[in-house]
């Protein structure tokens, strides 16, 4: 059975769900949430299903399995927990426990893309995950205070790079995959 490499749709997915927990947390924080569950809950489909098949099947060299498989079941995870629970406009605080465990991992898998030189673009790739990381690290603060601009604007920014980042890497990963 081939071994399929979809990593550019699920980057592409991941920059999605970035901007929309960047516009969330910009300007939807103060408007209707429930806006915001479908969205969640798509890119937490994929982010989930897709990061499921890379730890299972390990069609990636290596460790890269680990480096983006791992991470994209968590972050499925807390999209769909985050999609129920703005569905049922419960409160977020456990949500961004999760996030920000899952955060501080992303910042570690990007130190160590950094250091061992890992990826076509280590630095680029490095920077993803720490923003992604430090987005996700920011999520249980804005959750707890909600109403504070000084940490909302801050997570908005991270999440907004991180995602213009992950989809500048997925058009490169695109091109270079579509060829003859």
């Amino acid at each position: 059975m081939p071994r399929y490499d979809f990593l550019p749709l699920m980057l592409v997915n991941m920059s999605a769900a970035l901007w929309m927990a960047a516009w969330y947390w910009w300007k939807g924080i103060e408007r209707d949430a429930r806006y915001f569950a479908a969205g969640f809950a798509a890119t937490g489909l994929v982010a989930l299903s897709g990061g499921l098949y890379l730890i299972f099947t390990w069609p990636l060299p290596g460790s890269y399995n680990v480096m983006y498989g791992e991470p994209s079941v968590m972050l499925g995870a807390i999209l769909l927990a985050a999609a129920l629970a703005l569905a049922r406009d419960w409160s977020l605080w456990s949500v961004g426990l999760l996030a920000m465990l899952a955060g501080v991992t992303a910042v570690l898998i990007g130190a160590r893309i950094l250091n061992l030189g890992l990826t076509q673009s280590a630095p680029l790739s490095a920077a993803g995950f720490c923003l992604t990381g430090l987005a996700g690290i920011l999520t249980l603060p804005v959750a707890q205070w909600r109403n504070s601009k000084g940490l909302r604007i801050p997570a908005a920014l991270a999440a907004f790079l991180a995602g213009a980042l992950w989809l500048f890497t997925a058009c490169m990963a695109y091109w270079a995959h579509i060829q003859k």
